[in-house]
């Protein structure tokens, strides 16, 4: 007979709870425990011991199963779902006109409509409609003009509330179960601690896009840098009273809440599997042209046998890139979290839009200390007796010094005539162009004080390049530089130095790594102080220069709307 067992075991785990299968299974174990120890020290088992622990390794595998079970059962119910959601969302986008509504449904004899013409005048939205379509299900966009995503943010298995493996919609749903969680901790001993996965960022990278470090050869590495910033994938193509009133106030709650993850630069992406990569920018084409192995020889040349030239294929050198690693650490208070969730979720929210801007702060750094600087500033450079020099204007100068490093790169790489470049510049200097062009003279009030982003974007397009105003550079967020836009003390006026990045498109290229943890560490160090650790991120990152040449160009600017109209341009 096995050895009876302190624990009962029940006939069906199906009925059981999460903590119930979680004290079944500590107990199941903590019993085999002994029996194991004895087998691996080369001690033989009675019959009934081995019987004992046959029947404990079943009731852990029945365990187990029963969790698979429930994973597979949430996986369903979240497809489930999603179709629901799919099948609602076509109805969004329905005409109120087109559904028949009840008035309409009694017969043309009761409509009391005021018409025109035999048709029904149309009035517009009532307040009480327009304050009900809040819950409205979005447009659906689409899926030719959606830009792909490859990650997810997927939760963990026994949450409260959210099923395992199902996809949190956004950061407040993430917020919201962070809380629920806090609730079913319990007091811990000395020494003792609970961790409890939340979620996990799932990246499903397409196999074109995902590196294997040793496992790739150089030309899967090569072929997947080339599509992941191939152009042509993106939507759209490369460019284009009186007496007061005796009441108390009542408490408001709420948040406000206006930061943003915009202005993030966009960077090519790929999937790193091992600690980095190693990789070759390949031949240079001004240095294949300027080689010695062309020959021009004259007849008497030919006669004569003069030898010819030839060079010899270089072997390239390698570049390794290593990940680096960023993340976000927040504790939190027990009280805070019962007290007042709201503002817990609010931070936690902002620390997750601030740890986005702090990457991107570490990208774009990357570029421009990876880029060569072209000083427009410097009178060496550029001698106060050029054009280029005496037009200080913002657009005219932007415009013309973009087009001229365009044209140049163009030149020396022998790029196609519209190939287009990318072009990053700090998303101020809009409003600096803005003031600049409503100060010219001779301007419809059209387009002098309406001049929206899209036509800016456009004059740098037909010079070739695809601009992009991100955030975090050359402003006050970012150490590295010395910008007052975005300082505690704010600005009057505009900075007049401005920089902006150049380079083909692939130039540069981010790569991750799937170590995205989001957790809730409960651990009793901190439990006699009422805390936790309320939010832990980690992200794995590398930027790495897959192209020949990144340029910084730096530029004085004025918003003056001075032309070559009212200013003397000649040169000399």
């Amino acid at each position: 007979m096995p050895t009876p067992l302190k624990f009962k075991i029940p006939t069906d785990f199906s009925v059981l709870t999460a903590d119930e299968l979680g004290s079944l299974e500590t107990a199941a174990t903590e019993a085999a425990t002994p029996l194991i120890e004895r087998h691996t020290t080369g001690e033989t088992l009675s019959p009934d011991e081995l019987d004992t622990l046959e029947q404990l390794a079943k009731v852990v595998t029945d365990v187990q199963a029963t969790r698979d079970a429930g994973v597979a059962n949430a996986v369903v119910t979240g497809t489930q779902t999603k179709r629901a959601a799919d099948a609602a969302a076509a109805f969004a986008n329905a005409k109120p006109e087109d559904v028949e509504s009840e008035d309409d449904a009694k017969g043309d004899d009761q409509d009391d409509e005021p018409k025109e013409g035999g048709v029904a005048k149309k009035t517009g939205p009532r307040v009480g409609e327009v304050a009900g379509a809040k819950g409205t299900v979005p447009p659906v966009v689409p899926e030719s003009e959606e830009v792909k995503r490859y990650s997810s943010l997927v939760a963990a298995p026994n949450l409260p509330k959210t099923a395992a493996n199902s996809v949190f919609g956004n950061l407040d749903a993430v917020a919201d179960e962070m809380v629920e969680v806090m609730k079913t901790y319990t007091s811990l001993g000395p020494g003792q601690y609970v961790r409890t996965p939340v979620l996990r960022v799932q990246r499903d990278y397409p196999a074109e896009m995902t590196l294997d470090g040793d496992k790739s050869s150089e030309e899967a590495i090569l072929k997947a840098l080339e599509f992941a910033a191939d152009e042509s994938r993106l939507p759209g193509g490369s460019l284009v009273a009186a007496a007061g009133w005796c009441a108390p106030s009542e408490n408001d709650y709420s948040l406000l809440e206006i930061e943003t993850i915009d202005g993030i630069i966009s960077l090519p992406e790929v999937m790193i599997r091992r600690g980095g990569i190693n990789f070759t920018v390949g031949p240079d084409f001004a240095a294949i042209f300027g080689g010695s192995g062309y020959f021009h020889q004259t007849e008497a040349q030919v006669i004569a046998a003069t030898a010819k030239t030839c060079m010899v294929v270089p072997c390239p050198s390698f570049t390794d890139v290593r990940l680096e690693v960023d993340g976000v650490c927040i504790t939190g208070a027990f009280l805070q979290d019962r007290g007042y969730p709201e503002m817990v979720a609010r931070f936690v929210r902002g620390a997750m839009v601030a740890h986005a801007h702090k990457l991107n702060i570490f990208v774009i750094n990357k570029l421009v200390a990876g880029s060569t600087l072209f000083d427009y500033t410097n009178v060496a450079n550029m001698p106060v007796t050029t054009s280029e020099s005496k037009d200080l204007t913002t657009l005219s100068r932007l415009l013309a010094v973009a087009g001229a490093q365009i044209m140049d790169m163009r030149y020396k790489y022998r790029m196609g005539k519209n190939a287009s470049l990318e072009a990053v510049l700090p998303y101020w200097v809009v409003e600096s162009i803005r003031a600049d062009v409503q100060r010219r003279t001779g301007l419809d009030p059209q387009t002098a004080f309406n001049l929206g982003v899209a036509q800016i974007e456009a004059w740098f397009a037909v010079r070739g390049a695809r601009v992009q105003w991100v955030y975090d550079w050359l402003d006050a967020y970012n150490t590295t530089n010395t910008s007052i836009v975005g300082q505690t003390a704010g600005i009057y006026t505009m900075p007049t130095t401005v920089e902006m990045l150049l380079y083909p498109a692939g130039t540069w290229v981010k790569g991750v790594a799937d170590v995205v943890r989001l957790d809730n560490v409960y651990d009793s160090t901190n439990l006699v102080l009422n805390q936790y650790v309320r939010l832990f991120s980690e992200e794995a990152i590398l930027v790495a220069k897959r192209g020949y040449e990144s340029r910084r160009i730096k530029v004085t600017i004025s918003p003056s709307g001075t032309t070559s109209a009212t200013t003397d341009m000649r040169t000399g």
